[in-house]
């Protein structure tokens, strides 16, 4: 199986993709399964589960005190503003597997070195947004001998499926499993550099939007 851990719908305030049309599109490129996983709410992977519970990991990208943390697996809201450790803590109180988000990213709220001090059930290696430090994040991940974890971070369709975990399973809850010991395959790569100033520009335009209509 095939499936892209860490993507955005509408339910993101700068992201422009609804459940339907993700998992319209993530079959389409390949993928056996998604995690929607947005800002603050569990809304559009509960959305995405509704429509399809055999291909889509409902789940949330928190903004914990000291930066994001993925509760993949997740269905309930986590509070923001927590500590890493509070976070991962009722992450796993859902249910859930609490992942550090490009811990390394410049100018996106990873968690850094909290990563040696907090026990994630898995690190972020491969996120397809330049500047996510991948580089950094697998060093760190490979020293502490944690779990690794890969996704594009979607925000715009051209977006989605430019990473995903790969394992030998026939269920998402197997390849969670996996997740969780250690045994997926990272697969992906960044977009060219001027795709990625493209991309960003369209979110600026969709967050600016959303702040005008209120949304």
């Amino acid at each position: 199986m095939r499936v892209d851990l860490h993507t955005h719908s509408i339910y993101s305030k700068d992201a422009a993709q609804t459940p339907t049309e993700m998992i319209k599109l993530a079959k389409k490129r390949g993928l056996n399964g998604i995690a929607i996983t947005d800002h603050n709410t569990a809304k559009g992977g509960l959305e995405g589960r509704k429509l399809d519970k055999n291909f889509v990991i409902p789940g949330i990208e928190v903004s914990s005190s000291e930066g994001h943390i993925l509760g993949l697996g997740v269905t309930a809201t986590i509070p923001r503003g927590l500590s890493p450790e509070e976070t991962v803590e009722k992450i796993r109180d859902e249910g859930g597997i609490a992942v550090a988000a490009h811990p390394y990213a410049l100018f996106r709220s990873g968690v850094g070195d909290a990563v040696k001090r907090v026990n994630f059930d898995a690190i972020e290696v491969l996120n397809t947004h330049w500047l996510s430090r991948n580089s950094k994040a697998l060093k760190v991940c490979r020293e502490l001998g944690k779990p690794a974890s890969a996704g594009s971070d979607a925000h715009l369709p051209e977006e989605l499926g430019r990473a995903f975990v790969e394992a030998d399973v026939s269920s998402l809850n197997s390849l969670l499993e996996n997740l969780r010991k250690g045994k997926v395959r990272i697969v992906g790569q960044l977009p060219s550099l001027w795709v990625e100033l493209k991309s960003l520009a369209k979110k600026r335009v969709i967050k600016l939007r959303n702040r005008i209509h209120g949304l």
